[in-house]
């Protein structure tokens, strides 16, 4: 889905897909890394590394996180607890989260009921052109394996647990402005 604003009944709405917000945060975090770099904020092999995380996490909470809960207000109006970006968690079943779609290059034959939880963007030739996943099992337990895929043709989804433990997800986004 193409980003586009639209109006309906008097009502102005940006429509976006959840492929959309991840790829405008990785090329916002591009975008960003000469500038940081002119200030002595590397990607990485320095100890202001640190700084880069938090600037990273800030754009995920503000980019992703916040269009999520605009999008799907039950997300933030029931207190869901979120899965940050480059955070490690050893259960991801309580919590909302973005979902790498597990199909596309790269992407190895997995149990049916594995789910690759996005974790970051990683730097191997470009800049942040990995996209870093950790494996999920069936009841939504990191199963300690991590895969760094292309990011290129990735696609993403918003996931989340209902109150009776059914699993809800989200490809397309609709904010009202």
């Amino acid at each position: 889905m193409a980003d586009e604003s639209v109006k309906v009944a008097g009502k102005s709405y940006w429509e976006s897909s959840v492929t959309g917000v991840m790829n405008t945060l990785r090329d916002a975090l591009v975008a960003l890394a000469p500038h940081l770099e002119k200030v002595k904020i590397p990607l990485k092999d320095t100890p202001l590394v640190d700084s880069w995380d938090d600037i990273s996490q800030t754009l995920f909470y503000y980019f992703v996180i916040e269009t999520a809960r605009y999008s799907v207000p039950e997300l933030g109006d029931k207190g869901y607890g979120w899965a940050e970006y480059e955070h490690d968690y050893g259960d991801y079943s309580r919590l909302a989260l973005v979902e790498a779609v597990p199909k596309g290059e790269g992407v190895p034959d997995l149990p049916e009921d594995h789910h690759l939880v996005f974790h970051s963007y990683q730097s191997r030739t470009d800049v942040f052109d990995t996209v870093r996943c950790r494996v999920t099992d069936g009841k939504m337990k990191y199963t300690g394996r991590i895969l760094d895929l292309d990011r290129r043709g990735r696609e993403y989804r918003f996931r989340w647990r209902m109150k009776d433990g059914t699993a809800k997800y989200l490809d397309d986004l609709k904010v009202e402005l």
